[in-house]
């Protein structure tokens, strides 16, 4: 057996009909029963199908069927011996099928039958295994459809008007055959002004025939899943499946089994992203079918949606008690003026959500029986003193004018979400004892809460609690016992100078951040939070020490503590008595950040003599000459950072796993102040700008697998040793005593550190001048850097980007461009040649500072887009970490060795359209402005490279 599934006018009879007619000759009998549903039930229908089966598969009209167990026996008897092909189409009744064909014992070997259904679960209840659901028709099929039944030949040219109005009813049809040839039919014959005044004139296209086809399948359906059905049409398409559940179960119906009668009735899908999906015309049925409750009074019926509607209840107040659910989406937002009356005849309204209407006057009346009030600019400043909605269960009134609360929440038993973020008004959280289901509060941005209430710290549901930029909150729970709480959000609470005591084990909460308030300690019953991983205290400058039962936190694994300058050290470890003498410190702690904290004893961290693993360790700012050795222990750390350590002098043995190391502004350090075996086989970037070295460590040719290595703005320094093998990226922008780069020449050539992708040399001037002195011999056409970085191009054999001190493109570049005003765009042409191998192509841009434009980010950038006929074909893009201010004008010099290797040229180009011209766009941030840009073309280990 053979299911064929879909929704209403998908084609299902027309699939069933074109696999008839092609096998039907191969078997020893057939039968194509059309319109099973038609029939009626229980069993004078099926006593008629029976005999309808038997006398075209037998042509024996005298058939005594006098019932239908009867007809099942005949059926079973006559036909067991046969090969028979048998058509079920539309089945709407399990009766139905096991009446007609219970079984393939019913019928001869190799027989067939075929079930075309709108209800999936017929087919499953009946075990057939193999399901075709059929979908919907792609574009071009669609307008073919379509078109055939406008009459249109297959030769005839549409005229372009014509396409057009085609391509629209077409869009609005979304592959459903019904739609497309009832669409076509009524337009077919028309003249194109008939075609403009019909769809122009009825823009949702309500045509009654493709609506009553859908209806079959509404019908069909128990009135509580036709409920559910109707709230996803007028709301829900297109939300998240858990949303709209949470939504529905809170109207008290029945969504989950709902959802998936719908399914099987091909009414709704759930897409990939887990959103609740339907065709735009059964969304469209479901919304007349709710305007049909009262065509001309919007104010009678069910549900509101359409924002002419909306609009026209709430100003003119005609809303009745007939009303539960409204939507307020406006095309585009404006205001709508309320009066004391415009909901007072609601009574049984149970859904109200403003999406972006702007709403102003007065509300003397919500409705007792809402469930969901989302009302963000809410002008109340007040609720009704006569609202008390038993089962409410969201209240959302985000940046509206409310001030205060009331009494009213000491009985809201069903409330689970409160939400009064950015209400600048609101002053205080009043008894919450009797919001027994609450699960999430947000008060982030209320700047006017000074109080909340203790009551919040004792409720058994509560998972979230966010409290973020509330200035002026000064009153909190002095004590929680939050058994369900998993996150507590108090970050720039800023008058906040104490954290709850914590009265009872609370093993759900992960994450609390109280960064930028001001609170001095922490109470040693925070051992309570047994499975807190996130503890975040950024800027808590009155933040003097921390508690020792800190130690028990076994599950904590981010500890963020940066910029807490009263902070010197970690507490002494005090054993609990019931620890056992294996257990260690913070056993999981991955991340602890003590970045600018005034740590300065030589032993701060000397309680935590051991951290497994511990990956993440910063320590910028510290007041400390030497590192702890108990840093050497710490075996899984992979970055350190000690920026601005201005003090330290010395480095210990580091671990053998790290592999980036930040010594930036570390202006102490001298001498060979790197020598740690330990890493040197994994150590992947080193920082040392803003350095008081003269000179290199020699030991920095030993780490082996360095990549990027920072020397920004190390004023004194006056030589680079030889690097490492692995360098990727150097920068050395600002070092303006720099001399000398051991093999810098032979760098640029690729005959030593082959895999250097970009340098940055700004502000090098001496070390620039002095290159092109010393290869002065080698090389005699070089007088200058420019052509010294020119000349290295043709080695190349990666791609290659560089700033250095510059200020004109080569003479010898092809293709050049000088902008009359600086600019941070400009393009330049050059031709492609027939041959892509072997051909490298060199970028060059003159740039200088945009003194207007300043900019401090950490990064920069230059690029430029490749394009052929408008298309881009590639891209050139260099980032210089860091900001980058220059002096004078300086020059990025990119390279692209082999033209052949893009890969997208292929799409755009062949032989036969070679040679042909590219325009090439240099853009860059900005701080810095373009003066001129050229475009060179270099066969590779070119000798013919020119000077100035």
């Amino acid at each position: 057996m053979v299911g064929v599934w879909g929704i209403g006018g998908i084609g299902k009879t027309t699939i069933a009909k074109a696999v008839f007619n092609s096998i039907s000759s191969k078997f020893e009998a057939s039968c194509f029963l059309a319109n099973v549903k038609d029939y009626p039930m229980p069993y004078g229908g099926l006593v008629q199908l029976q005999k309808s089966l038997l006398l075209e598969i037998l042509g024996e009209k005298e058939l005594n069927l006098n019932s239908v167990d009867r007809g099942v026996n005949v059926i079973k008897e006559r036909l067991k011996h046969k090969r028979v092909l048998l058509i079920l189409d539309d089945v709407n009744h399990l009766d139905q099928l096991n009446k007609l064909a219970g079984g393939l014992d019913w019928f001869g070997l190799g027989s067939r039958i075929i079930i075309t259904t709108r209800d999936k679960h017929l087919l499953i209840a009946h075990q057939v295994n193999l399901i075709y659901k059929v979908k919907e028709l792609d574009s071009s099929e669609a307008l073919k459809l379509f078109i055939s039944w406008n009459g249109f030949t297959r030769n005839s040219n549409l005229e372009d008007d014509y396409m057009k109005l085609t391509k629209t009813v077409v869009d609005y049809a979304q592959g459903l055959p019904l739609a497309l040839m009832v669409l076509g039919s009524h337009l077919c014959g028309r003249s194109l002004n008939q075609w403009k005044i019909m769809l122009e004139s009825q823009p949702r296209f309500p045509i009654e025939e493709i609506h009553e086809v859908l209806k079959i399948s509404y019908n069909a359906l128990e009135y509580p899943v036709k409920e559910v059905f109707l709230d996803i049409a007028c709301f829900f398409k297109g939300k998240g499946k858990n949303y709209v559940i949470k939504m529905l179960e809170g109207c008290d119906l029945n969504p989950i089994y709902g959802i998936e009668v719908l399914i099987e009735k091909a009414l709704l899908y759930v897409d990939r992203r887990n959103r609740i999906c339907m065709h735009d015309l059964v969304e469209e049925m479901g919304r007349e079918i709710v305007r049909h409750e009262s065509p001309n009074e919007p104010g009678k019926r069910s549900r509101l949606w359409f924002h002419k509607d909306v609009y026209r209840v709430l100003t003119e107040n005609t809303g009745t008690d007939t009303i539960q659910k409204i939507m307020v989406n406006l095309p585009e937002p404006y205001e709508i003026r309320l009066s004391a009356k415009s909901f007072t005849k609601m009574k049984n309204l149970q859904l109200f959500i403003n999406c972006n209407a702007h709403f102003s006057g007065e509300v003397g009346y919500l409705s007792n029986d809402l469930r969901f009030l989302d009302w963000p600019e809410c002008p109340l400043k007040a609720l009704p003193s006569s609202f008390n909605p038993k089962k409410l269960v969201e209240l959302k009134l985000r940046d509206s004018r409310i001030e205060q609360l009331g009494n009213g929440f000491k009985s809201l038993a069903t409330l689970e979400h409160i939400s009064f973020q950015s209400c600048e008004f609101l002053t205080k959280i009043p008894d919450f004892s009797g919001l027994s289901s609450l699960v999430e509060l947000d008060l982030n941005f209320c700047t006017s809460l000074v109080e909340v209430h203790s009551s919040v710290g004792f409720l058994d549901k509560l998972a979230i609690l966010r409290l973020v930029d509330c200035f002026n909150l000064t009153r909190f729970p002095r004590g929680v016992k939050l058994k369900s709480l998993t996150l507590m959000i108090l970050n720039d609470c800023k008058k906040l100078e104490y954290f709850p005591e914590i009265l009872a084990k609370m093993e759900c909460i992960t994450r609390i951040n109280l960064s930028g308030t001001a609170i001095k300690e922490l109470p040693s019953s925070i051992r309570y939070l047994v499975n807190l991983q996130d503890l975040e205290l950024y800027q808590c400058e009155n933040l003097s020490h921390l508690p020792s039962s800190i130690y028990e936190l076994q599950h904590l694994q981010r500890f963020h503590l940066m910029d807490c300058p009263k902070l010197v050290t970690f507490p002494n470890k005090v054993k609990p008595e019931n620890e056992s003498e294996g257990n260690l410190a913070l056993p999981e702690l991955q991340f602890l950040d003590m970045g600018g904290c005034n740590l300065s004893e030589s032993a701060f961290l000397g309680n935590l003599d051991c951290l497994p693993t511990l990956g993440i360790l910063d320590l910028s700012g510290g007041n400390f000459v030497s590192l702890p050795e108990c840093i050497s222990k710490f075996f899984n750390l992979w970055r350190l950072s000690l920026y601005d350590c201005k003090r330290l002098r010395e480095i210990p043995e580091l671990p053998q796993k790290l592999r980036h190391v930040g010594l930036g502004g570390c202006i102490s350090l001298e001498g060979d102040f790197l020598r740690t075996p330990g890493c040197l086989s994994t150590l992947e970037s080193i920082d040392l700008s803003g350095g008081n070295f003269v000179s290199l460590p020699e030991s920095i040719s030993k780490f082996v697998k360095l990549k990027h290595l920072s020397l920004a703005g190390c004023k004194r320094l006056e030589e680079i040793p030889e690097l490492p093998p692995k360098v990727k990226h150097v920068r050395a922008s600002g070092c303006i005593s720099l001399e000398r780069f051991s093999k810098l020449s032979n760098i640029l050539e690729r005959k030593e550190s082959k895999m250097i992708k970009s340098l940055n040399l700004s502000n090098c001037r001496r070390l620039c001048d002095n290159l092109a002195y010393m290869v002065e011999n080698k090389y005699t056409l070089v007088n200058d850097q420019a052509a010294l970085f020119s000349l290295c191009l043709s080695s190349q054999q990666s791609k290659f980007g560089v700033i250095f001190p510059g200020s004109e493109v080569p003479r010898w570049f092809s293709s050049r461009t000088d902008l009359s005003e600086p600019s941070g765009k400009c393009e330049v042409c050059v031709e492609i040649p027939e041959m892509l191998e072997n051909n490298g192509l060199a970028l060059w841009a003159t740039f200088h500072q945009n003194t207007q434009n300043k900019s401090y980010d950490e990064s920069i950038f230059f690029k430029a887009e490749l394009c052929i006929n408008e298309e881009r074909i590639g891209k050139a893009k260099t980032t210089f970490y860091g900001s980058l201010e220059i002096e004078a004008a300086h020059v990025w010099l990119y390279y692209i060795p082999d033209l052949s290797r893009i890969e997208t040229w292929g799409h755009w180009i062949d032989d036969e359209s070679l040679p042909c011209m590219c325009r090439i766009t240099f853009t860059c941030e900005s701080s810095l402005a373009f003066k001129s840009a050229g475009v060179h073309r270099i066969l590779r280990d070119e000798d013919s490279i020119r000077s100035d």
